[in-house]
């Protein structure tokens, strides 16, 4: 009444990148083990699916090689209210590595508590800091991109300009650690934004699930990395470039009038310089203006 990977609570059954085996957790205190080998430099990801009712799975992905472990990566739930689990990770290490994935179940036990488990290298886009990408789910719920922060500098990423049956849950993982999440950032909105303080060089992941379970061409969203400009990393702009401050929302929206009046350039009212400080520093101030069409 055992999966037919069993035994391998001690040791792991080999499972092929691109796999997807199905296994239960049975008898009680049952756990189950998968290994592959990772490629150095190159992204993974394990996750857990199709889960029977009462089946809470938890992962642990260990890297190294013979007896010693360098790397453990770690996942309960993959969201809220998502049982499942998921972990995606860089390989770290010089050489290839041997991965070994443990699966444990925090719900219950017998025959009929089963789950998937999946194995597969990903590839996620590039992008630039300071840039925004247009991007789609037609693949899957799931879109992936990657960028390199520097250690210290703290970087905010947001999703805008959601297509109809797109709602974002963003997620941003470095060294296998989910650094930051978050769903609605604001209410009424099904956009989402993280910002968090890189702790090393390593390339960071960012994880774009789209809630609404719906994908293809029309299921569009855009994406932007920007860094946070502070104290000890101050923005790049210019000298000489005067910050604005907006002293009255509704005053300046009104003054605006209709669209035709913005074309023609309306000047702006409500506006006053930021006061520098000691160091002529001046304090900057990026406001969005989102206009009533």
């Amino acid at each position: 009444m055992r999966d037919p990977y069993e035994p391998d609570d001690t040791s792991p059954s080999p499972i092929a990148l691109g796999e997807t085996q199905s296994h239960n957790f049975q008898p009680k205190g049952d756990i189950d083990q998968v290994a592959f080998l990772a490629k150095a430099g190159r992204w993974y990801r394990v996750a857990t699916s199709d889960l029977a009712l009462r089946v809470d799975t938890a992962l642990e992905v260990s890297l190294g090689l013979g007896t010693t472990t360098y790397y453990t990566y770690t996942n309960d739930d993959r969201g809220p209210g998502d049982l499942s689990s998921e972990v995606v990770f860089r390989v770290p290490t010089v050489h290839d590595v041997s991965a070994r994935v443990e699966i444990t179940n925090r719900g219950q036990y017998g025959p009929d508590q089963v789950y998937d488990i999946t194995v597969e290298e990903v590839y996620p886009d590039l992008m630039g800091i300071g840039e925004t990408q247009e991007r789609t789910f037609q693949l899957g719920i799931e879109d992936r991109v990657q960028f390199a922060p520097k250690v210290g500098r703290r970087y905010v990423i947001t999703t805008s300009q959601l297509a109809v049956g797109v709602d974002t849950f963003v997620r941003v993982i470095m060294s296998g650690e989910v650094l930051a999440e978050n769903d609605d950032y604001r209410s009424g909105s099904f956009a989402s934004r993280v910002e968090f303080e890189a702790p090393s060089n390593d390339r960071a992941i960012v994880l774009i699930t789209n809630l609404q379970e719906q994908y293809g061409p029309d299921k569009t969203y855009r994406i932007t990395i920007n860094e946070v400009p502070t104290a000890s990393h101050p923005s790049r702009r210019g000298p000489g470039l005067t910050a604005l401050v907006l002293r009255d929302t509704l005053a300046r929206r009104s003054s605006l009038g209709s669209r035709g009046d913005q074309r023609r350039a309306v000047p702006p009212v409500g506006l006053e310089p930021v006061l520098k400080l000691q160091d002529g520093q001046a304090v900057e101030f990026v406001i969005v203006l989102e206009l009533a069409r």
